[in-house]
């Protein structure tokens, strides 16, 4: 099945990246500092602020298919997605940093380049939403607790302050089944294999770049302006 192929697949880049990425090497051995904790949230937020266009933009897409059952799903994950990029403002806030304003050259490049990818991907194909979501869900669930435990263990950075993962975890941990029955149900024989992979191979590159430039510090020269958020988008009090 197309659920056990996909699984197998982020576990085996996850492990991979856990072992030789900078990020996870440097946390192992304490040597992530609050500056790679705040760049790291701040592209945490952005990204969480991603979430609710792109569901609307498949759900859209599904509409546009005459897919109503893909349409619903996406419907229904838009409402159990709402006011998580919160969990991220507050830790941002409880890290030190106190503007909270998205600055588009405070976001790495290749977490830049991974949302236009996706908006592309859905644009071509709905699905590949399902694909971005097992991925991201399943990588935080896989990854997610060792790299907690060494922030605070080995980095001194407080679980309590990194709510935007540990909150996903627990979330996500209790239907990541789910989503692997969702990839059978609504992706495996309408959406080529190949492509599927292919898109959960470019994911997983883009995460690596990412965490590799987060935990050396790059920095990127680009025009300031603000990131804007939905239109109707209200923050969680």
């Amino acid at each position: 099945m197309l659920s056990e192929i996909i699984k197998n697949k982020i576990e085996v880049n996850a492990n991979q990246m856990e072992k030789n990425n900078f990020f996870f090497v440097r946390n192992r051995k304490g040597g992530l500092n609050k500056k790679n904790v705040q760049d790291y949230l701040q592209n945490v937020h952005y990204l969480l602020l991603q979430t609710e266009p792109n569901l609307k933009l498949a759900m859209s897409v599904s509409e546009q298919r005459g897919e109503s059952d893909l349409a619903s799903f996406f419907a229904e994950k838009i409402l159990e997605e709402e006011g998580h990029d919160q969990w991220a403002r507050n830790d941002l806030k409880m890290n030190g940093v106190e503007n909270l304003e998205i600055r588009i050259d405070q976001v790495n490049c290749h977490m830049k380049e991974m949302v236009e990818y996706t908006k592309e991907m859905i644009k071509k194909d709905p699905r590949h939403m399902i694909c971005y979501m097992t991925f991201s869900e399943y990588f935080t669930v896989y990854v997610g607790p060792r790299m907690l435990d060494d922030l605070e263990n080995k980095c001194g950075i407080k679980k309590e302050s990194m709510t935007a993962i540990g909150n996903h975890i627990e979330l996500d941990k209790e239907h990541i089944q789910d989503d692997f029955e969702i990839i059978d149900q609504f992706v495996d024989g309408f959406l080529p294999r190949e492509e599927c992979l292919e898109s959960l191979d470019k994911f997983n590159d883009y995460i690596d770049k990412f965490f590799t430039e987060i935990a050396e510090g790059t920095k990127y020269e680009q025009p300031s302006r603000s990131v804007e958020r939905p239109a109707e988008f209200t923050p969680a009090p």
